[in-house]
Order: C-alpha cells, then sequence, then structure tokens
C-alpha cells in the first residue's frame, strides 16, 4: 500500500489524544474506475505516515476513534499498530 495514489484531501480526524491523525483522501480513477478512499495514518509526534486503509468503490468515510490505538472507517475497525484494511486483499468483498 505504499505507492497507492495520493487523491483528494478530505477530512481529518485527530485521535483522543492527539498522538496521530487519520487524513482521508478520495481517489478518482478516471472515467472507466470507480473511485476509491485511502485512510492515511499520520504520527504527530514524528511526522511518519502510513496508509491503513483502502478501498475500492467508496467515496465517503465516517472516521470514529475507539481509543488511542483503535479507529474504525466505515464498517472495518483497525488497531493502528498492527491492522490495515486492503480491499484487494478482503476475502468478503
Amino acid at each position: 500500500m505504499v505507492y497507492l495514489p495520493e487523491g483528494k484531501f478530505l477530512s481529518t480526524h485527530d485521535s483522543p489524544t492527539n498522538e496521530y491523525t487519520v487524513n482521508i483522501y478520495l481517489v478518482d480513477g478516471g472515467a472507466t474506475v470507480a473511485y476509491a478512499i485511502r485512510g492515511e495514518l499520520v504520527n504527530n509526534e514524528d511526522g511518519s505516515k502510513k496508509n491503513i486503509y483502502w478501498k475500492y468503490r467508496e467515496h465517503r468515510a465516517h472516521v470514529v476513534w475507539i481509543d488511542e490505538e483503535t479507529v474504525k472507517i466505515n464498517e472495518h475497525t483497525l488497531n493502528i499498530f498492527t491492522d490495515v484494511y486492503d480491499w484487494r486483499s478482503d476475502t468478503n468483498p
């Protein structure tokens, strides 16, 4: 998930203690490909970033922090240290 397209910035969502932020981007695949949502986790202490969410055929994201290390993006709950959601490896599309 390192080389995903950046997309258009939609929203930002800070963790309860503001140590982390999830930025949401809308990726337009063009005339023959559906929209996708990319979720990028930012460590606000050191500025590092990583993609933790990539879902095809979505154009909106509902983001809720459960606690400092758990975030729910749409229907997927992720531990920010261990989990990544990538629709391409989803066994339940």
